[in-house]
């Protein structure tokens, strides 16, 4: 008992500490608008009580709003329904049920980026031994080019094909990286956001 005390309380504090953080950072809000509560939903997924799916033109609309916005802000996310009937218990389990589904969203996007990374690294490799292969081909082709003028294109054509080897890992390693790096802090930011269900008042 006394243990599990200690825990609870160390979960509390943790909760405060980032709950004082959070109060710390600028403040990022979004407004949506749904015509009823189901479009929040991915119509083609199954729903049930504990987990939910999110349509898709919503999360990416929330991920092109979020892009271009402070990196380190608080979200604050309202759905505005004209007829919302469900109770507020029923609106802090969706909202809660939000937070869980963008969890997983950075959990996944977490092991894709670790993924593509690994095989990255593999390419890297395999494309640094195919150019000193070809490297070396070329050298031998530029060698024996002069009684040979055949072997002069030859080379150049291992040259090539030899740096083309090393496009697509060289690509992600300067560049692909910084994208997948940015979405995963979006699906973070998305975890830790307060959502919130208003009935939108008529005009």
């Amino acid at each position: 008992m006394k243990q599990i005390k200690q825990l609870l309380e160390k979960a509390e504090k943790k909760a405060k500490l980032l709950d004082e953080t959070e109060k710390l950072l600028p403040q990022e809000n979004i407004s949506i608008h749904l015509d009823k509560i189901d479009d929040l939903y991915n119509k083609f997924a199954v729903r049930n009580q504990e987990t939910i799916a999110v349509n898709p033109e919503i999360e990416s609309f929330l991920i092109d709003s979020i892009e271009n916005q402070n990196k380190l802000s608080h979200l604050n996310v309202n759905f505005q329904i004209p007829d919302l009937t469900i109770s507020e218990n029923e609106k802090k389990n969706l909202c809660n049920n939000l937070n869980f589904y963008f969890e997983k969203k950075a959990e996944e996007h977490l092991e894709h980026n670790r993924t593509v990374l690994k095989k990255c690294r593999w390419n890297l490799v395999l494309g640094l031994s195919i150019l000193a292969l070809l490297l070396i081909l070329a050298h031998i082709c530029n060698v024996y080019s002069e009684q040979i003028p055949f072997f002069a294109v030859l080379g150049e054509g291992f040259s090539i094909i030899g740096w083309v080897a090393l496009w697509e890992p060289a690509t992600y390693i300067l560049y692909g990286w910084r994208q997948d790096a940015k979405t995963l802090r979006i699906f973070m930011q998305l975890h830790h956001a307060h959502f919130s269900l208003q009935k939108e008042s008529a005009l």
